[in-house]
């Protein structure tokens, strides 16, 4: 592609300025060349450092610039909810939670689903998430797993049923963690999100909590086994914990359900259970990490203990 130089001119403080830009004629570029900015995705970068620390690398620096880092957040009071700064905040508060604060996650999914709240409680919940954003602040520790080989990706998902605020939509989280021999854990990805269709009981929310748990875990495995090139017929293992007993029986039984659309969902896991390719563990809801990402006002300190420290869960 060619160049050209544009030249302008501009008075500053009473002076006049010529500038003087060379700029590329991108109407030039062919179709066939690609013109968009790739970006890493989160989980990527997070792999990244796990292997980093692990093999002992020195990260010199990243980048990491985007426009919610440049506002502080603050206390609104009413005149900012009448001028519509709501949604800024909530986006705010949203680039925090997944980036670095799955603590907040589900306060903002909540903030993001309320409707028809007066401004006085809108005011209330906001103000309520930015303290504990401010108060609860914590480092991320990715501890090193001594070695690459006999790794495992531990899931761990929760749902609850019919609460979010229209009553009828249901949440649903979940975290996963890259594992070493050592039982270390790094942190790789976290969601707590509306899920996706209006189902009638707990047992369906759990089983398409871990549907989407599962679908993400996929995901970071494929990427990870490039990152590290295992041999041809080497998989990753992937071990998934849920505090529904039901689920985890349903999962291991051959009973039928007279749900049609979670015997779908429940077929998939079941496929991937009798592959081997996964194991599906039930464990107390005390032990349950993710139970933070959907609920309201859940304990979640065991969650930052995880995160902070690289031990367990």
């Amino acid at each position: 592609m060619s160049t050209r130089w544009v030249i302008t001119e501009k008075e500053m403080n009473g002076e006049r300025k010529v500038k003087a830009r060379l700029v590329v004629r991108g109407f030039e570029e062919e179709n066939e060349v690609k013109s968009d900015s790739p970006t890493v995705h989160k989980e990527s970068l997070r792999l990244f450092i796990a292997i980093a620390s692990t093999s002992e690398f020195d990260i010199h620096s990243i980048d990491i610039k985007a426009a919610f880092l440049q506002d502080e957040l603050k206390q609104v009071d009413r005149a900012d909810i009448k001028n519509g700064i709501y949604p800024e905040i909530v986006g705010q508060l949203h680039w925090i939670a997944t980036q670095s604060r799955p603590d907040l996650c589900f306060d903002v999914l909540d903030l993001s689903t309320s409707v028809q709240l007066s401004e006085a409680k809108t005011q209330s919940k906001l103000n309520k998430v930015i303290r504990k954003a401010k108060n609860n602040s914590y480092r991320i520790k990715y501890p090193n797993l001594e070695s690459l080989k006999n790794i495992e990706l531990t899931l761990y998902t929760d749902a609850s049923y019919a609460n979010l605020s229209d009553r009828v939509s249901s949440a649903g989280g979940y975290v996963i963690f890259l594992r070493g021999q050592n039982g270390k854990s790094c942190p790789i990805s976290w969601s707590s999100k509306k899920i996706r269709q209006v189902v009638k009981s707990t047992l369906a929310a759990e089983a398409l909590s871990l549907v989407d748990g599962l679908d993400a875990c996929y995901f970071v495995r494929r990427i990870l086994q490039e990152m590290i090139k295992l041999n041809a017929g080497e998989s990753i293992p992937i071990k998934c914990f849920t505090d529904n007993k039901s689920l985890c029986q349903n999962i291991h039984s051959t009973k039928l359900i007279s749900e049609k659309r979670l015997c779908l969902d429940l077929a998939s896991i079941k496929e991937s259970v009798s592959l081997g390719d996964i194991t599906v563990t039930w464990i107390k809801t005390s032990s349950q990490i993710s139970d933070c990402l959907t609920k309201a006002g859940a304990d979640f300190h065991p969650l930052i203990k995880v995160l902070s420290t690289g031990k367990g869960p």
